[in-house]
């Protein structure tokens, strides 16, 4: 599956299936990662990564959030929302 995302430079199951050119359908290829997928990150590989990225980030990251991906009129799912502190451009004050 790592092949399949570097081949494809996506992260959409189907396009991975189609990178890996098996003789299974590609029905059958997202099926399977999907499954794999649901058992989630074994926990001494999900250390393993967090180990290596808290190398690269900084104490105090800046993260850019587009608010037209967030802030969507007819949007009703979005109830971890109030977890994230968001900070407009043409605000100088920080909101929740």
């Amino acid at each position: 599956m790592s092949y399949g995302i570097l081949a494809s430079k996506s992260c959409l199951l189907t396009d991975i299936a189609d990178q890996l050119h098996e003789k299974a359908k590609k029905l059958n290829s997202v099926d399977r990662f999907s499954r794999h997928l649901d058992k989630g990150i074994p926990l001494l590989a999900l250390q393993s990564y967090l180990n290596t990225i808290r190398r690269w980030v900084p104490d105090e990251p800046v993260i850019f959030i587009d608010d037209s991906d967030v802030i969507k009129p007819d949007g009703y799912k979005f109830e971890a929302l109030g977890l994230v502190s968001l900070r407009p451009p043409s605000c100088g004050k920080q909101t929740q």
